[in-house]
């Protein structure tokens, strides 16, 4: 069973970087490079955790959090308590604070060690995941995330799905 997650991510270079470790990590993924499709993707994939980017070309992430956390868990469908890890290049403590009120359950700054951010997506999965995510685990991969010169390799790649 792979366990799921989805990256809301409008760099094609960052979002590979992530998707393309992570499915190698046993994560089932799926992109989307905005508000709208990841609101759909939530919808259709019902992943077990979001990464999301609040800076985002068609509308902002904070907005889609707000949708996640005002959803009702009785009709929508999608749960309103599904983690969600900011993954952005706002540092500043505000932008910090104003992602936790808004319902955040991590915030990572750009660049990071994706030794970290795989971390913090170990820390949301069930415990079952622990012993499927040891026996899938890649080793010697890049560490730490792409500029925006990176080549975004993986759109087109089966076992990554991009709204």
């Amino acid at each position: 069973m792979k366990h799921s997650l989805l990256i809301v991510e409008d760099d094609e270079a960052t979002a590979a970087f992530l998707a393309d470790n992570l499915a190698a990590d046993g994560f089932g993924v799926a992109c989307a490079s905005g508000a709208a499709e990841g609101i759909r993707a939530l919808e259709v994939r019902h992943p077990a955790l979001v990464l999301l980017d609040l800076g985002l070309e068609e509308g902002h992430g904070l907005d889609l959090l707000d949708r996640v956390r005002a959803a009702d868990a009785s009709t929508s469908r999608f749960d309103p308590d599904l983690p969600v890890i900011v993954v952005t290049g706002r540092a500043s403590e505000a932008d910090r604070v104003r992602g936790f009120a808004r319902g955040a359950d991590d915030y990572l700054v750009k660049p990071f060690h994706y030794g970290e951010l795989l971390g913090l997506a170990f820390k949301f999965q069930p415990p079952s995941a622990f012993k499927f995510f040891a026996r899938s685990r890649a080793k010697n991969r890049t560490s730490i995330m792409p500029t925006q010169t990176a080549d975004p390799v993986l759109y087109g790649r089966p076992d990554v799905a991009q709204y």
